[in-house]
């Protein structure tokens, strides 16, 4: 089934991975290449839910605000879209692990991770390996907590070559989730 068809199609998948791992960069090429699929960072919508403007008022929020928040609000902007790839860190709650067809988590060797950090001038991000691999490894404990309480079944994507061959493993589980092929 081609993705392009005007059929009304439901697929929300949701790209993790650490800064600099590449989700941003395929999820935005996606959205070019997929008719119809909208896409949300993880800041975008709880800026949206909070109300506010920049990342900067965001970090200024207390986290038990941006938890309710979580799990009163964000789910309903998640579901307002059929076709979605969403991308973010993996603090999910269940509420919003609910509105998803799919996870993915890019990952990529840190010196690549260093090298998109570097090009990436409008973020201030550590370009150290070791604080990346830090990165890394809490990512990977919230995910094995998720999977843990939550049953969640996450498909791990190496991002070791070119964008475009990134993109097609990320269309190919896009398109395994509208077909409901893929389990959560």
């Amino acid at each position: 089934m081609p993705v392009s068809s005007v059929e009304t199609l439901m697929a929300r998948v949701y790209i993790g991975g650490i800064g600099g791992s590449g989700k941003t960069r395929v999820t935005r090429l996606l959205a070019e290449r997929i008719e119809g699929v909208s896409t949300l960072t993880g800041s975008e919508i709880m800026m949206r839910a909070a109300g506010v403007s920049s990342r900067e008022e965001l970090r200024q929020l207390p986290e038990e605000q941006k938890e309710r928040l979580r799990i009163s609000v964000i789910p309903a902007l998640y579901k307002s879209h059929d076709q979605l790839l969403a991308e973010g860190h993996y603090y999910l709650t269940r509420e919003e692990i609910d509105c998803f067809d799919a996870f993915l988590l890019v990952e990529a060797p840190v010196e690549r991770i260093v090298e998109f950090r570097r090009s990436d001038v409008t973020r201030v991000r550590s370009l150290e390996p070791e604080a990346v691999l830090r990165e890394r490894q809490e990512m990977t404990e919230r995910i094995k907590l998720l999977e843990t309480r939550h049953g969640l079944q996450v498909v791990k994507i190496e991002n070791g070559g070119t964008l475009d061959d990134l993109a097609e493993k990320v269309r190919s589980v896009y398109e395994c989730s509208i077909r409901k092929e893929v389990g959560r």
